[in-house]
């Protein structure tokens, strides 16, 4: 079937661990995931020790059949080495790019046409000190097209009169605070840039914004319409809570208006924990 595709057959064994002697720690380590004894694991557990790491002669004879396949996997092999995760970067849009501009470029004139705006006799000099030192960051980090792709939707929303608001760390910057995306002077209140971006952590930065839910889908439909629906998401966030954390937080909330304090912490050493609760999804547009 995989010829008649075209497609390339590898050759793996979908090893759990270096020798067979590991076959018990391995169900050990199943037991914890499953949280159950190894005695109660059943299918769950190893069924023998063919799951290990094999030397290339063994694995030779066993696929005798499909010498492409080993082949296969050797090249896949050389093809990849050296490769780190560290290697793997973010791929900012580009629709955002002003013509004959480089995406630093474009930030660095839309931040001057909005301090020009913003203060028609210039910014003062705790402004201009902070823009000085968080553009050179910036195109050092190269995350100003994420800045703009974040700009781009913020202005989209202020056509349509939807209201909206940076916050978080992003509060800390002097260029969101300059292009509209928040609204607090980290001048004012002496707020600290690297706080938000660091070229020390090497980490891209995290602009939260709100929008007004009444009005949000428009700003989700634009984003969609404006990237693609192939480049854009609404993720969630699943939480899995035991029972003893489930009951204590209600208690504890009761306990303020009616009950002691001792009443929540009863409640929730009630609860059983032995068994695991079911996962309790929550969307998170």
């Amino acid at each position: 079937m995989v010829r008649d595709v075209g497609a390339i057959l590898l050759a793996i064994n979908d090893a759990r661990y270096h020798v067979a002697s590991r076959r018990r720690l391995a169900d050990v380590l199943t037991a914890i995931r499953l949280r159950a004894t190894v005695q109660e694991l059943a299918y769950a557990a190893e069924v023998n020790a063919e799951r290990r790491m094999h030397s290339l002669a063994d694995m030779a004879k066993r696929i005798a059949r499909f010498p492409e396949a080993l082949a296969a996997s050797f090249y896949l092999l050389n093809a990849t080495r050296g490769f780190s995760l560290d290697q793997l970067r973010y791929e900012y849009p580009v629709e955002v790019l002003e013509p004959g501009r480089t995406a630093q470029e474009t930030l660095t004139a839309r931040v001057a046409e909005a301090v020009a705006v913003r203060w028609p006799r210039g910014a003062s000099a705790d402004i201009a000190q902070r823009l000085d030192h968080e553009l050179p960051l910036i195109e050092q980090l190269g995350c100003a097209p994420y800045f703009l792709t974040v700009h781009e939707i913020v202005r989209f929303a202020r056509s349509k009169g939807i209201l909206c608001q940076g916050r978080g760390s992003a509060a800390n910057s002097a260029v969101c605070y300059v292009l509209g995306i928040t609204a607090i002077d980290p001048a004012k209140h002496d707020l600290l840039f690297e706080r938000f971006v660091s070229a020390s952590r090497g980490e891209p930065p995290d602009i939260d914004v709100d929008f007004e839910h009444e009005r949000r889908e428009e700003v989700i439909q634009h984003i969609y319409d404006r990237y693609g629906r192939d480049r854009g998401c609404a993720p969630a966030c699943s939480m899995t809570l035991w029972c003893r954390s489930r009951s204590y937080g209600p208690a504890r909330y009761r306990a303020t208006w009616c009950t002691p304090t001792s009443a929540a912490d009863r409640a929730g050493k009630s609860r059983s924990t032995q068994h695991p609760p079911p996962s309790i999804g929550l969307p998170m547009n």
